[in-house]
């Protein structure tokens, strides 16, 4: 019996449970992660230890832990040493080892309509079966994904802790800057308090400072990415939005960053004068992946002929942040990002991407739950044909494999590509 076979056969038995939310489980899984899945390259390796040990850490619960959304600053929990565990990240995880059916399951059992998104089910169930750390407080903002913090309102009650939210405003400015830097002041008052100390100015200087080394590493990594051919299969790259959710502010992430970067280089110089009959269909990956098994990357990037070269995820998209000024940094990053205001915005950063990369195509992952992002594909689609740049749009779910067509996506695929290599070559 292999480890998701446990997982999927146990997960709701109270000793299977207790043995699992351990510390040393998670020591085990990172080496499972690591090691028994062809993770071959070192940076890779280093990002799953990170979050494996972030997880033991917040069961040990020496600091404080704080449920958090995706796009909340991580940068303020790391200044606090806060342990920041993210149950829709969880939810990916689950799905990778084949227990996010039984975390839905659970989430069905709590009335959880199937119309909401996956990853809050999951979070859901999880939550539920008593299979994630233990929160001191919650905290989620609202750009991007307007179901989180009312995801996130649900479990602090469930759970019996605090609940904070930030109110992101649907467009930038002055006014909306103050407005969101007041509440990012507010939020870190609270967390110093559980936290039990103040963010000095220098623990503020050296987390910001750390993460725009992280972000300057993984700049590095974008222009590195636009070589040709392509450097890094799109399937490994996605792993790396983790960094972008978790892990900006932590002195891991600029080495995890700083190593994916050197081994670009090394394979860059390894490659750079070889010549290659090898012709790829380069492509622009929109929105998230499949986090479970599927042979749909294996179909795109190795029997078709693909590569995705970038990812709209992995896109670094604010200036540095200023150490002397955190919270209006903070405020200016968030509020920088292409999915927030008008669509204007998210469409110029697609075609800047498609020029950045030299790409032939994009591709639009249509996650079922994720309404932000799929009321955007008829506006995606007539800016890109007007461009006359080819796109797909498929229709799927990030954590319910129930849910992914995996023939009718095979066949789409297939026509796609069929049709970008009568034109490429």
């Amino acid at each position: 019996m292999n480890l998701a076979e446990f997982l999927r056969q146990n997960t709701t038995q109270n000793w299977a449970r207790r043995i699992i939310k351990t510390p040393a489980s998670y020591r085990l899984a990172s080496w499972f992660f690591q090691y028994n899945r062809g993770q071959n390259n070192q940076s890779t390796r280093e990002m799953t230890a990170m979050a494996m040990d972030q997880t033991a850490r917040a069961l040990i619960r020496k600091e404080p832990v704080a449920w958090t959304t995706a796009f909340f600053p991580s940068e303020i929990l790391h200044a606090l040493d806060i342990i920041p565990f993210a149950p829709e990240v969880a939810a990916g995880a689950a799905a990778a080892v084949d227990i996010a059916p039984i975390f839905l399951q659970e989430a069905a059992a709590e009335e959880v309509p199937e119309e909401s998104c996956s990853f809050h089910r999951c979070a859901v169930g999880g939550s539920r079966v008593d299979l994630f750390p233990d929160p001191d407080i919650l905290v989620a903002s609202s750009h991007l994904c307007d179901g989180a913090p009312h995801l996130f309102r649900y479990l602090a009650r469930e759970i019996g802790q605090p609940f904070w939210g930030l109110d992101v405003p649907s467009r930038s400015g002055e006014e909306a800057e103050k407005y969101l830097a007041s509440q990012l002041r507010d939020i870190t008052t609270r967390l110093e308090k559980l936290a039990g100390r103040k963010i000095s100015s220098q623990k503020w200087r050296e987390t910001l400072i750390s993460a725009n080394r992280t972000r300057e590493n993984m700049l590095g990594v974008k222009r590195m990415r636009q070589r040709v051919p392509s450097l890094l299969r799109g399937e490994e790259a996605l792993s790396f939005v983790y960094l972008q959710f978790l892990g900006y502010g932590h002195p891991r992430s600029e080495k995890i960053s700083r190593l994916l970067y050197q081994e670009l280089k090394d394979r860059w110089e390894k490659q750079k004068n070889k010549t290659s009959s090898v012709s790829q269909i380069r492509i622009i990956w929109l929105h998230l992946r499949p986090y479970y098994n599927t042979e749909l990357f294996r179909l795109l990037e190795g029997e078709l002929g693909g590569r995705i070269v970038f990812e709209e995820m992995n896109n670094i998209y604010w200036d540095p942040l200023d150490p002397d000024y955190p919270y209006r940094s903070l405020a200016r990053k968030i509020l920088s990002h292409p999915g927030v205001g008008p669509i204007e915005r998210r469409l110029q950063g697609i075609e800047q991407m498609v020029e950045d990369f030299q790409a032939d195509a994009v591709i639009h992952f249509s996650h079922w739950g994720c309404r932000q992002s799929m009321g955007a594909l008829p506006y995606i689609r007539q800016r890109l044909r007007e461009q006359d740049i080819p796109f797909l749009a498929l229709d799927g779910d990030c954590i319910d494999p129930g849910s992914f067509p995996a023939g009718q996506i095979r066949t789409r695929v297939e026509s796609f590509m069929e049709i970008l290599s009568d034109a490429v070559i």
